[in-house]
């Protein structure tokens, strides 16, 4: 059954709704904790408010340069693909 909007609109849902927890979280609540999430965001050069975001159920895209800093400072823990809400193995497609 699809969602209405208030308008009578069919509202848009994710095609791929995230079925992972979030990876950026789960790194920077691990126990014991890596950094906290000052030190986080002044390594990769944002604010804490942006890491609380990109923490959140439904987080903004980052910018590449982002993503590639979070992966450098994870040292991979945390990568691009992750972020994004899709497997870590690439999947290719088939040929017919």
């Amino acid at each position: 059954m699809d969602q209405m909007t208030r308008k009578g609109m069919p509202r848009v849902l994710p095609r791929h709704p995230r079925v992972k927890p979030n990876p950026l979280r789960r790194w920077l609540h691990s126990e014991p904790p890596p950094m906290t999430i000052r030190e986080f965001a002044k390594k990769i050069g944002t604010t804490s408010s942006y890491i609380s975001q990109l923490t959140s159920d439904s987080p903004p895209w980052p910018k590449r340069h982002i993503i590639r800093r979070i992966g450098i400072v994870t040292e991979g823990e945390v990568m691009p693909n992750d972020l994004a809400g899709f497997s870590r193995r690439l999947m290719l497609p088939k040929d017919e």
